[in-house]
């Protein structure tokens, strides 16, 4: 710092870097092969990076009460499990964010493009909008990162639409390509101890529900998709000694799936997931093994006869 004592203006000279880095750590996703160009000047940090999974501007602004700005052209970030020792992150330290992606990436979801600002609250941080959409699904949602009596808690509420069931389903690596149609809404609230990285089936809990419309189970296979592992109807003729195949041999069509699911350690309880179509309605009721994938249901079966 170049000035007199008794000079209180900041004249840091400006700083330019430029870095290869073989592998950039950020919150414990691996990004190999980054150049990062960067230069700090009055107004603060600006980064450009440039990596096969991570892709454009960072900036930290000097005022620490203005969202560090991440406007990315791409991201690709792999599912993990932290621990509290590998992510030993405060909430209550981090500034506020504003995230753009074009081109966004969370193992083999392809989420598309992103967009997400947070805020500070008084015992962490604030998720106040999310927002993804590529062209099998829209996705809006909220939430928190918080610490309580040095416990840290998360939650998140979203809301997911797809103008078809396969296409939404299908976004997320669900492989049930044997549905056709089914404009599909669904709403989760869910909360987990831990990180927004250590989200897992295992240890979540909240509720589900679903609403799909209009739609047809092309051919009914054991073996088949499983319907975001919450309802199984391709082993249906399995479980029911094929007793009534006639209905299941050339499809089943339906003009709505709906239920709410209870989660909890793991585990989908429901007793009013009901399939309703012109052949038959559809009741199940019981527990999924979310993460186990096993069933503990009841499927009461009612033909409409003529």
């Amino acid at each position: 710092k170049f000035a007199s004592k008794t000079d209180t203006t900041d004249q840091r000279l400006p700083i330019n870097l430029e870095l290869d880095v073989n592998k950039l750590i950020v919150f414990g996703n691996h990004f190999p092969e980054t150049q990062i160009l960067g230069k700090h000047d009055d107004e603060g940090l600006h980064l450009k990076v440039d990596g096969e999974g991570l892709s454009g501007e960072i900036g930290a602004p000097k005022d620490p009460a203005l969202p560090i700005p991440l406007k990315l052209s791409r991201i690709a970030v792999s599912p993990r499990v932290g621990s509290a020792s590998s992510l030993s992150i405060d909430p209550r330290t981090l500034r506020p964010l504003s995230f753009e992606s074009l081109s966004t990436k969370y193992g083999d979801i392809d989420l598309g493009k992103v967009s997400i600002t947070t805020e500070r609250i008084e015992n962490g941080v604030r998720m106040t909008h999310a927002f993804a959409e590529q062209g099998s699904f829209v996705v809006r949602g909220s939430g928190d990162w918080t610490v309580t009596e040095g416990i840290t808690h998360s939650r998140l509420d979203a809301s997911v639409n797809g103008d078809s069931l396969v296409g939404l389903l299908g976004g997320f690596g669900y492989d049930i390509a044997n549905i056709e149609g089914g404009a599909t809404e669904l709403q989760l609230n869910a909360f987990w101890p831990g990180t927004p990285a250590e989200f897992g089936l295992a240890k979540l809990r909240g509720h589900l529900s679903i609403d799909v419309e209009s739609g047809r189970f092309l051919d009914i296979e054991p073996g088949g998709g499983r319907l975001f592992g919450l309802l199984s109807l391709q082993t249906l003729p399995r479980r029911l000694s094929l007793d009534f195949d006639d209905l299941f041999s050339k499809g089943f069509t339906f003009d709505s799936i709906d239920g709410t699911f209870s989660i909890e350690n793991g585990n989908a309880y429901t007793n009013s997931l009901l399939m309703d179509g012109p052949s038959a309605r559809i009741l199940i009721a019981g527990r999924t093994g979310l993460k186990e994938k096993d069933y503990d249901q009841v499927v009461t079966v009612t033909p409409a006869l003529s």
